[in-house]
């Protein structure tokens, strides 16, 4: 079964926080709008799930920094990649220390030190120029025209109609009930039937929720 749509994740949080009559107490915008809230929610604490890759760049012959564009999706994060043109994997290095590994390299390669290191390249790091941009690094510059390609967890772009997958076919209904607790608040329920929705989610979620609860101690947790 594939994922819900926003139509019937809606009606799927309705159902559960008992809010499908003609008297409901929240709109359809406003269901939309938890629903959203939960998917953005669900996306950022479970980013192992939305791992896609953001493309390929070419590095020319004793290069070490490229333009790096993705046009798909907006990436939260650039983690891993692989030598394309050798099948081996790459470590990613932390920005300010490649950078300072390529400045002490070139300098020793002025000076003819053998020390210099070259290619093949075995390291990479990145650094975020806006949405969809990237400065790519590596380490050694290499020695001939090689092809990285690289992996990240990318953001989830809102909904725009009821017609939308959320995510997934468990996720969505994990999101549908996420956002039925807000429904349910938001019509007034008791307690008690507020956490009866909440006992049926997923272990790994409601402890990561609780994680949540104990670190703003006695302040109320909407989410």
């Amino acid at each position: 079964m594939a994922s819900m749509t926003r139509a019937e994740a809606r009606t799927l949080a309705r159902y559960l926080a008992n809010d499908d009559g003609t008297n409901a107490a929240c709109t359809d915008a406003q269901v939309n709008s938890y629903l959203e809230e939960a998917r953005q929610w669900y996306a950022s604490t479970f980013p192992e799930e939305f791992v896609e890759q953001a493309g390929s760049q070419t590095f020319l012959a004793n290069a070490s920094e490229a333009t790096f564009n993705t046009s798909t999706f907006v990436f939260r994060s650039l983690d891993f990649a692989y030598n394309a043109t050798s099948g081996q994997p790459m470590d990613k290095m932390d920005m300010v220390l490649i950078d300072q590994k390529l400045k002490r390299n070139a300098y020793l390669t002025g000076l003819g030190d053998p020390a210099a290191e070259v290619g093949p390249m075995r390291s990479w790091g990145c650094r975020r120029v806006s949405d969809l941009e990237w400065a790519l690094f590596i380490y050694p510059p290499n020695t001939g025209s090689t092809t990285i390609n690289v992996y990240g967890h990318y953001e989830l772009e809102p909904l725009t109609s009821d017609a939308s997958l959320l995510i997934g076919q468990h996720s969505s209904r994990v999101i549908a009930r996420l956002a039925a607790l807000e429904v349910a608040r938001a019509a007034g329920r008791e307690p008690e039937f507020i956490a009866a929705i909440a006992a049926q989610l997923p272990d790994r979620v409601a402890t990561r929720r609780l994680d949540v609860a104990r670190v703003l101690d006695s302040q109320p947790m909407r989410t």
